[in-house]
């Protein structure tokens, strides 16, 4: 009878990774879990925890949201465009133009703008409070969190910008570092771009990822120095 009891209850055990664990640098979470990015940790998609991120994306949606409200969306419009929350809780892109050619790193205004409510002053105003435009103090590794992959399938169509050229020498070499910075224009001065409306290639493919760093359009507008248009955005880091 022993032995009969011991089957079933081996029968019946199913190993389940723990929730609660640390989500990865990425972002990733085990088979069937997704990363609270209030949290950093692990949770399971229709907990308590999971609409509680729900209610908060529908709280920091509403026009009187309270001033403490976090808005997970990464947009300062409410509604990321590119970068699903489940699979990228700390990049978004922001669907976003702006008026004449402000740097990408200008500092944001803190008024809200984007696809939902109109241009932007500059590019940083695009981002939610508690996000920043994503390498906005050089690091690639801020945007390494996603593949190449992710970055070039981000959107159908659009283009969705970081802040940084795509390598550190803007005369005629490809020289690569740690930390980019963002020229105004020149050799290799576009800023890194994610989605199916970025240009491949343009010189120095290898500046984030190997062989497959994109950037906004090979016409030497440099990070630095960056126009608006209908089909741009902002990708956006949270803090």
């Amino acid at each position: 009878m022993r032995a009969v009891v011991f089957a079933v209850l081996a029968a019946c055990y199913r190993p389940t990774a723990q929730v609660g664990l640390p989500c990865a640098d990425n972002g990733a979470c085990p088979s069937g879990q997704m990363c609270d990015p209030r949290t950093d940790h692990c949770v399971t998609p229709g907990t308590k925890d999971d609409a509680a991120i729900d209610s908060a994306i529908a709280v920091d949606a509403r026009s009187d949201a309270p001033p403490d409200a976090p808005n997970l969306s990464g947009c300062s419009d409410g509604q990321r465009e590119a970068f699903d929350l489940a699979g990228f809780p700390h990049v978004a892109g922001c669907a976003a133009t702006w008026s004449g050619t402000p740097s990408m790193r200008a500092p944001t205004t803190g008024v809200a703008c984007g696809d939902d409510l109109g241009p932007c002053s500059v590019p940083a105003s695009a981002c939610a409070a508690g996000w920043h435009v994503c390498a906005a103090s050089g690091s690639v590794a801020e945007l390494t969190q996603v593949s190449a992959e992710a970055c070039h399938s981000a959107a159908a169509t659009g283009r969705f910008l970081a802040a940084s050229s795509h390598c550190t020498n803007n005369v005629d070499q490809c020289e690569y570092g740690p930390t980019l910075p963002c020229f105004d224009d020149g050799w290799c001065s576009e800023p890194v771009c994610c989605g199916a409306g970025c240009a491949n290639g343009a010189g120095c493919p290898d500046g984030v990822w190997t062989g497959g760093t994109w950037v906004s359009a090979t016409n030497d507008s440099g990070c630095g120095a960056q126009p608006g248009a209908p089909d741009l955005g902002v990708l956006c880091c949270i803090n």
